[in-house]
């Protein structure tokens, strides 16, 4: 048999030249790029939708009869079984990366695009099922065909990335390999924040006055408890605004 030397150098017309650097290096393999934040980012938020999405269907359904219960509660044992540590490093990164966006209110973290994807991704979830478009009947018949289709098909996450998918896995759990979310608590700068509040007394007004800042604003619903109002806005789908009323009173971030 050959060796990688003779091999390498049977194939190039400067052998001898060759030589000496084949024997120390033999035949070089081409480096494989780090994965890059672009890739860690897009992978973080395809993991934390779909977890979203995941844990708003196991919820709905859950709640129509004992046996859907469990079977709701054993496929989210499954869930995080198979992709618990992908998501918590997820969620870990997605955090930091918001880190120059967080603001605390009322004693916690929170981030307009982290509120804007669960409530998103609840959205899909609830759409899907429509349960309140159906009858009991109905509503349970379908969670049934809902939970057994999640059943046959439950795998290990793999984002959308191609053959360079596995690394940026991996790199994920190698930058967060302390971290310990769950379906339950992602993401955790939103999951928090209940998705379709009714608006507080400020909200038409400052609706109005967003108007300024973008020609069709959306004003979101981070909490309404008078004297205490909260809103992000965003301008096609991007926030760009934290706004806080006490009293009818507001200030923006």
């Amino acid at each position: 048999m050959k060796s990688t030397a003779s091999f390498c150098l049977s194939r190039s017309p400067f052998a001898g030249a060759l030589l000496l650097v084949v024997g120390l290096f033999g035949c070089a393999s081409p480096e494989v790029p780090p994965a890059t934040e672009v890739e860690l980012d897009m992978a973080s938020r395809q993991i934390l939708r779909e977890a979203v999405y995941v844990n708003t269907i196991l919820d709905n359904c859950a709640r129509f009869s004992r046996e859907l219960g469990e079977q709701a509660g054993l496929l989210r044992q499954t869930w995080q079984d198979k992709n618990g540590d992908y998501l918590a490093a997820a969620d870990a990164h997605f955090t930091e990366r918001l880190a120059d966006d967080t603001v605390q209110y009322r004693g916690a973290p929170l981030a307009l695009s982290a509120i804007q994807l669960s409530h998103r991704h609840q959205t899909r979830a609830h759409e899907e099922l429509r349960l309140d478009q159906r009858s009991p009947n109905n509503q349970r018949i379908v969670c049934e065909r809902r939970l057994n289709t999640m059943e046959s098909s439950l795998q290990r996450i793999t984002p959308n990335q191609g053959q360079r998918s596995t690394l940026v896995l991996d790199t994920l759990l190698s930058s967060h390999p302390q971290a310990g979310e769950t379906l339950a608590t992602v993401p955790t700068l939103g999951v928090h924040i209940a998705r379709n509040q009714e608006p507080g007394r400020s909200y038409y007004q400052l609706l109005e006055q967003e108007q300024g800042e973008c020609p069709t604003p959306e004003l979101r619903v981070i909490d309404n408890q008078w004297p205490h109002e909260a809103y992000g806005a965003y301008c096609e789908s991007i926030p760009y605004a934290f706004i806080k009323c006490e009293w009818g009173e507001c200030t923006r971030r």
